[in-house]
């Protein structure tokens, strides 16, 4: 049902394929909702398991989230998803979206749509389509 990856000191819960979040009420909230809907007994016990990991808080995840170029192994039982992410040196910005990878081009960049038409944004040198782990989404 759940899996601690020690690397990355994240709890993965296996069924809605996501991190849980550190912290015992968050960790509650996640068991008392759906799909797992524990109670009474199990859910303490559950929740103080989870709770007894070594987690990394939320702002140390974003701390140390990986850049959009760096190589890093899948992370076991959790959803990944197409997205893109910027090719701009010193820019580390990813998104699902492409619509929202084209308001940063424009906006940060100063690169206007009609150029990334010609490029074929996925393809060019400005934003290149990639798999994203969702808590590097997550934790944008």
């Amino acid at each position: 049902m759940f899996s601690y990856d020690p690397i990355h000191r994240v709890v993965v819960c296996h069924l809605c394929r996501s991190c849980v979040v550190p912290g015992l009420r968050s960790q509650e909230r996640h068991l008392r909702a759906k799909p797992h809907r524990l109670t009474g007994d199990t859910l303490k016990t559950t929740a103080q398991l989870l709770n007894s990991y070594d987690l990394r808080t939320v702002e140390e995840l974003r701390e140390h989230k990986p850049g959009a170029r760096a190589e890093c192994r899948p992370i076991e039982h959790l959803a990944s998803y197409d997205g893109f992410y910027c090719q701009q040196p010193e820019c580390d910005f990813s998104t699902r979206h492409r619509l929202r990878i084209r308001e940063h081009m424009s906006a940060v960049h100063e690169i206007k749509a009609k150029s990334m038409r010609r490029a074929r944004c996925g393809k060019s040198a400005s934003c290149r389509r990639t798999l994203l782990p969702r808590a590097a989404l997550i934790i944008l």
